[in-house]
Formats: C-alpha cells, sequence, structure tokens
C-alpha cells in the first residue's frame, strides 16, 4: 500500500468570478492506487467552512461522484468529488485555477 496525498482542484464560480476557489490539499489515504487511496479516505476530524458550519464530519468518507450503475466517475482520468477532480499532487490540481 502506498500513501496518496489528495489535492481538489480550484475552481471559479460562475456567477461571482471574484470568490475563486484555490486548489486545496484535502488529506492523505493508502491504496494500491490513487483511485483506490480517494475510496479509502476518511476525514480524520470534522471539516469547517468559513463560517464554522461542519461540511464533513469525522470519519466520513470522501463523496465521490458516481455514474449510474455505480462505478466511479472520471473526468480525463480523474476522479470527482464537490463537482471537482482529485489529484495525488499540489501541482494538477493547481494547473486549471491556482
Amino acid at each position: 500500500m502506498k500513501e496518496f496525498e489528495i489535492w481538489s482542484e480550484g475552481y471559479v464560480p460562475l456567477i461571482a468570478k471574484d470568490q475563486a476557489v484555490k486548489a486545496k490539499l484535502i488529506g492523505k489515504a493508502t491504496g494500491e492506487t490513487f483511485i483506490e487511496a480517494c475510496e479509502n479516505f476518511r476525514y480524520p476530524e470534522d471539516a469547517l467552512n468559513k463560517w464554522d458550519q461542519v461540511v464533513s464530519f469525522k470519519g466520513q468518507s470522501l463523496p465521490l461522484h458516481r455514474n449510474q450503475d455505480q462505478t466511479l466517475k472520471l473526468i480525463d482520468g480523474q476522479p470527482v468529488a464537490f463537482m471537482c477532480r482529485l489529484f495525488d499532487n499540489e501541482a494538477d490540481a493547481r494547473r486549471s485555477c491556482g
């Protein structure tokens, strides 16, 4: 098993373009592959938004997007959560939107 960092790409909202969200490190998980590590990931503590509201609870898995047949949805070969592609490194995650 290998430990992978899990990074979410940044994005620019369609309406509030001045409120772009930069890529961020979600955490680390282990797996034989990056995709398996994403499936194995569990939040080590509650994750809060900027208003201190819990958006993910300790022990919760990533909300990975699935196809209708429940296979993992991939965009450009990358798993997707929160409508953003996930990467195993910061440089690739920042490539689309800082």
